[in-house]
């Protein structure tokens, strides 16, 4: 198959990926080599594609260097894209003759990973129940109780499921058919629901209900070296030490051999912002280079539509506790360069709802947005997403664009791949 530019008209499983990779290098020949520098657990590439001028002796590595990646989270697939679709504007600019690419691409080099977790990526595609980043399995140590999404049915599908108790804490949106919001004082309990998502109870005692931890849970975006230490949230956790995982090991020797480096980028997916590090106080980056940073990152989301907020203080799940072992942070703090998380993808906007604080929403969701969000068209939802980072690379509004990472949902299909993530999945 030879070179196709991709144009963020569907979303890639991880083969397809590996196999518009395959096309890149004889496209661009002078221009473009691609290289695997890790596998990941269950052996899948991963690979990074050097775009810079290569002819003639010259070396890539001479030049100044830009680092992007995506993928370290399973569901976050328009990272992805996005970072598929900047490679093929690229190679179709050099290959059509665009001069100023090629200045550009003469003095500088990019290297783009686009798929950090090849394994996530390619079983949420095909019906996996929710995970964060990898197909790690449980710990041995680990006993998993609680409630735990499963596709009972074999539709392939993990679906949201109600049932009317009068101890539920759900009652229905007037109007709408799969609308929920928190119940009050003044519902009536036969008009209460209890909400969960497909799935069966393991090692239940019979009496609490409590989530059970994700079957494969780990978080790589908390198992790099950066002020790290065991976590877990949301069923997630930071694997057993920092770079425990052959992806995240991967990823610091590939950055680590390319001493050039000299900005970053990680795609992930949502909010529609871009992140400054450190996710922490106590930093070791001087507050001049952060302020830098922040004013750098101001300017690159000029008339996208996108903010730009500093992690800390203003991106915190919990303003005391440190974000820890992220990849963003890692990059700035022990190597040295000038990087940032990009998460696609807006929400809010999209569903006409201004959204000041948008971490509040992790912490406490206000069921007026969620309603705002429901109510959309269904069927625009998981089709805007390229779209929108598509929008944003070439510097256009975004404010009325969606990427949801996930299934399609509509009124009678909710599947626990969005639902249950869609206010868990950022950074």
């Amino acid at each position: 198959m030879g070179f196709r530019p991709y144009r963020g008209e569907t979303y890639l499983d991880a083969d397809q990926v590996d196999a518009w990779l395959d096309t890149l290098t004889d496209a661009a020949p002078d221009w473009v080599t691609v290289e695997t520098v890790g596998r990941s657990r269950q052996g899948r590439p991963l690979r990074v594609v050097t775009v810079g001028w290569c002819a003639g002796g010259s070396r890539p590595g001479d030049r100044p260097g830009f680092w992007l990646d995506a993928g370290t989270h399973a569901t976050e697939w328009t990272g992805v894209m996005a970072a598929l679709f900047t490679l093929s504007r690229w190679i179709e600019g050099l290959r059509s003759g665009d001069e100023a690419l090629a200045r550009s691409f003469r003095d500088t080099t990019a290297h783009v990973l686009p798929l950090i977790s090849p394994d996530g990526l390619h079983a949420t595609m095909h019906g996996t129940p929710p995970m964060r980043s990898t197909l790690r399995p449980p710990r041995d140590s680990t006993l998993r109780h609680g409630h735990a999404p499963e596709d009972l049915t074999g539709d392939g599908v993990v679906r949201w499921m109600r049932w009317k108790h009068p101890a539920g804490s759900w009652v229905e949106v007037e109007g709408h058919p799969v609308a929920m919001r928190p119940r009050t004082v003044d519902d009536e309990p036969g008009e209460a629901y209890v909400v969960a998502p497909e799935g069966r109870f393991l090692a239940w005692d019979g009496v609490r209900w409590v989530g059970a931890p994700l079957q494969h849970g780990l978080d790589l975006n908390r198992n790099f070296p950066v002020d790290w230490s065991p976590f877990s949230m949301f069923g997630m956790d930071a694997g057993d030490f920092p770079g425990s995982e052959p992806e995240s090991r991967a990823v610091l020797d590939a950055v680590q051999a390319r001493r050039h480096l000299a900005a970053a980028m990680t795609n992930h997916t949502y909010t529609g912002c871009l992140l400054t590090p450190p996710g922490r106080k106590d930093t070791p980056v001087p507050a001049s280079d952060l302020a830098l940073m922040q004013r750098l990152g101001t300017d690159l989301v000029a008339g996208t539509g996108y903010r730009t907020f500093k992690v800390y203080p203003e991106f915190m799940y919990d303003p005391d506790k440190p974000i820890i072992g992220t990849w963003d942070d890692t990059l700035s703090s022990t190597f040295g360069i000038v990087a940032y998380t990009l998460e696609l993808w807006n929400p809010y906007a999209w569903a006409g709802q201004e959204q000041d604080d948008p971490v509040a929403m992790f912490r406490d969701p206000d069921p007026g947005v969620v309603q705002a969000l429901i109510a959309q068209e269904p069927a625009s939802i998981g089709t805007q997403g390229v779209d929108q980072a598509i929008k944003a690379i070439k510097g256009e509004s975004t404010q009325k664009d969606i990427q949801t990472g996930f299934k399609q949902i509509t009124a009678d299909n909710i599947s626990g791949e969005g639902a249950e993530y869609v206010y868990k999945s950022s950074c």
